[in-house]
């Protein structure tokens, strides 16, 4: 006569199978998770700069003129911080915003430049155009693609990938 044992656990295959599962869902949700962070630092890059450019107008219309930057290279507090200083001091601005990466990475700058000049040329561009037509210029780094802002051009390393302008001079 045959006996029938009852099963007390897994078998080694069963346990390897369900741990090669587990392991291929972890890979997936966190292949999203990155992505959605990626996405959520892009979304708040450009929440924080049309922030700024509002400040910029309202500073303009008070003053008449924009806060003043000549240089155009690099990051760092002497491009933004100082030149947008009068935005938070004036309460524009409650404080002056920074990207949330703020560092370079892979050639590409994760901060803000902003530049200003009532005069002067410069080689880079927003969407081919020479940012020495407008008033001023705004470059950043987006993590995506993200064809609703223009692209920016001719930067200097280290580089950014989208700017933008104010009005036209």
């Amino acid at each position: 006569m045959k006996s029938f044992r009852s099963q007390k656990g897994f078998t080694l295959i069963e346990l390897l199978v369900v741990i090669a599962v587990i392991g291929i869902l972890s890979a997936v949700v966190l292949a999203s998770l990155n992505n959605a962070r990626s996405k959520a630092r892009d979304t708040q890059r450009i929440s924080q700069l049309r922030e700024v450019q509002k400040a910029l107008a309202v500073y303009y219309s008070e003053t008449g003129a924009y806060p003043l930057r000549t240089a155009t290279s690099g990051c760092g507090s002497v491009v933004w911080d100082t030149p947008l200083t009068p935005l938070a001091s004036g309460s524009y601005l409650s404080s002056i915003p920074q990207d949330p990466q703020n560092t370079t990475a892979g050639g590409t700058s994760f901060c803000y430049n902003y530049t200003s000049s009532p005069t002067g040329s410069s080689s880079w561009t927003c969407n081919g155009v020479a940012r020495s037509n407008y008033s001023y210029a705004i470059m950043f780094s987006l993590e995506n693609s993200n064809s609703n802002f223009p692209v920016a051009g001719g930067t200097p390393s280290p580089s950014f990938t989208h700017c933008l302008l104010g009005e036209p001079k």
